[in-house]
């Protein structure tokens, strides 16, 4: 077995899928269609990526247990500095924050931009980035604010987030007992 140590870290699997879908629009990338649920349904990376246990199955095929720490999102959000607390106790490092210690988030989805429709089908025109990089910044700034449109959290319909968590359901249940965490942990409803 690996001596290595593995840090995996989780989060409510609808606010994963959710989180995934706009990074995905806001890259610029035309990967994911741009309706919500509907990229729920034919991608099926949004349930692969949710489940947890099945991924984390294959490290413990080669690492044991007490060489992976599970951690989540939800845990970091609350308290980094009790987040921060066992992971140097996972690594076994002696340190205490210091009262100077502040908390910042990064990475958020809030205000986060993706493209209109005549931005992604510009983007399919060859030579498109070509000419991007050779305009002027204050012109790409000006027609960014034009060709961008602001990326809003996303609303599941009823039926597909029904499916999704059937998808994920058992496999979450499983993650979360492995953690010690409540099976409630993520409430679902």
């Amino acid at each position: 077995m690996p001596k290595a140590r593995l840090v995996y870290i989780v989060r409510h699997p609808l606010a994963r899928a959710e989180s995934l879908w706009i990074e995905c629009l806001s890259s610029g990338a035309d990967i994911v269609p741009a309706d919500f649920n509907k990229a729920i349904r034919e991608n099926i990376l949004f349930v692969v990526s949710s489940r947890y246990w099945a991924q984390l199955n294959r490290y413990r095929d080669y690492f044991s247990d007490d060489r992976i720490l599970v951690l989540f999102y939800e845990d970091v959000s609350a308290s980094q500095r009790g987040v921060l607390g066992a992971l140097f106790s996972f690594f076994g490092i002696e340190c205490a924050l210091d009262a100077s210690f502040k908390e910042v988030r990064e990475n958020v989805s809030e205000g986060k931009f993706g493209d209109t429709a005549l931005l992604a089908a510009a983007r399919r025109i060859p030579g498109f980035n070509s000419f991007r990089d050779a305009a002027p910044q204050i012109a790409r700034s000006g027609l960014r604010r034009v060709l961008k449109r602001r990326l809003d959290r996303p609303t599941w319909d009823d039926d597909t987030r029904r499916w999704f968590l059937d998808q994920v359901y058992e496999d979450c249940t499983h993650i979360l007992s492995y953690a010690n965490k409540a099976p409630d942990y993520w409430p679902y409803d």
